[in-house]
């Protein structure tokens, strides 16, 4: 299935946990590409409530897997972390996994926080073909 990267009409209704912004190779299957998604939460809410870091990887890669419906698609979580920004008193969550089943294999990176009544994620995927290229030898996920 081939959805567009582009944004949607300014006339339809946003989904508050779709994304709000998206990037990558115009008409592409959606194979490399950034995206942020912003939802609400309450003001005083803390990335915590979900459990820490690999807990919330594995159940982030268990979601994907499960809702792509299909038994051959697997996924990993290679790694998790915690990170802290002190002076904006923000905890992060750097999640690392890998989706894939015999028609693809997807590397990942997402980051996400909460702060000030939003939940903020953003999504790193690129293709692993494309991921055993220059790309990840020249840059440094978190």
């Amino acid at each position: 299935m081939e959805r567009s990267l582009d944004p949607p009409p300014l006339n339809r209704r946003r989904n508050v946990n779709g994304p709000v912004a998206a990037f990558g190779p115009p008409g592409s299957s959606g194979e490399l590409n950034v995206s942020v998604i912003v939802s609400p939460v309450p003001i005083d809410f803390s990335i915590e409530a979900f459990g820490g870091p690999e807990e919330v990887g594995e159940a982030i890669v268990r979601k994907i897997t499960a809702s792509s419906r299909r038994p051959d698609v697997k996924g990993t979580l290679i790694k998790s972390n915690l990170r802290e920004d002190d002076v904006k008193k923000v905890k992060y969550y750097v999640l690392e996994f890998m989706v894939e089943s015999p028609l693809f294999r997807r590397y990942n990176v997402a980051v996400c926080c909460a702060r000030g009544g939003r939940l903020f994620s953003a999504d790193t995927r690129i293709g692993m073909a494309y991921a055993q290229t220059r790309l990840l030898q020249d840059c440094r996920f978190f």
